[in-house]
């Protein structure tokens, strides 16, 4: 260890460097260890190599792997450990452990939209554009149908508006919440949203109530969708 001669590639690593870093390894091979950042994946020796393998790179100062772009020499260390990948043998690793230079990007997934059913596009569009305020983000002609997308005033997940093309999707019009409130409307303002869709003619179920997690009134859309108009608990 006290060595200044490079790592070669295929070089096995000195046993008492090996099970020392192998048996601190398998401490700190769950996402909740510090090392992690939150909400990313740790590492598989087939997945290290991928962009979705993602770990952080601040505590990587220099790691030696596999592929095109690790083929520089390291010197074995313990500082290395800040972070090596534990890898499963096989016959195509020689040692149980193998040091990987990763490139972190993290997942930056969200829900962009959801599809929402309904009996004709134009009539949709006017609905959730003209009366529940929505905006029209997207309206693509593709021959038999069309991709159209609609987003609430606030922004976030948006619909696809998707018209119905059999008897099932058809039965589904209104129903994809098999009769539950199954859409949820946040608002800053509930006082003023409130007043706005009722002169607008949205149907509301009850008068608005008081719960822990906000004020709410469920109101059904001209489609038969049942919906939570929320808006900040009382006194908020």
């Amino acid at each position: 260890m006290g060595s200044n001669r490079p790592f070669a590639p295929n070089r096995r690593l000195p046993t008492k460097l090996i099970f020392p870093l192998h048996t601190a390894l398998r401490k700190i091979r769950t996402p909740t260890h510090p090392l992690f950042q939150p909400r990313l994946t740790f590492p598989t020796a087939r997945a290290v190599n991928s962009p979705k393998a993602c770990i952080r790179t601040d505590a990587i100062p220099m790691l030696y792997g596999r592929g095109t772009d690790s083929d520089f020499p390291i010197k074995p260390s313990i500082n290395a450990v800040n972070l090596i990948t534990a890898c499963t043998p096989s016959p195509t690793v020689p040692s149980p452990l193998v040091l990987h230079r990763v490139s972190c990007h993290p997942l930056r997934m969200h829900l962009s939209a959801l599809t929402l059913i309904i009996p004709d596009y134009d009539a949709a569009i006017a609905y959730y554009c003209d009366v529940m305020g929505f905006t029209l983000t997207e309206d693509i002609d593709q021959g038999r149908k069309r991709w159209v997308r609609v987003v609430p005033p606030g922004g976030g997940t948006g619909f696809i508006l998707a018209r119905a093309d059999d008897e099932a999707q058809v039965a589904a019009v209104g129903n994809q919440g098999a009769g539950r409130v199954w859409l949820f409307l946040q608002t800053d303002d509930f006082a003023t949203d409130h007043a706005r869709l009722k002169a607008a003619g949205v149907h509301f179920e009850e008068e608005p109530r008081h719960e822990p997690y906000g004020t709410v009134a469920v109101f059904r859309d001209a489609f038969g969708n049942r919906w939570d108009l929320i808006g900040p608990p009382a006194g908020v």
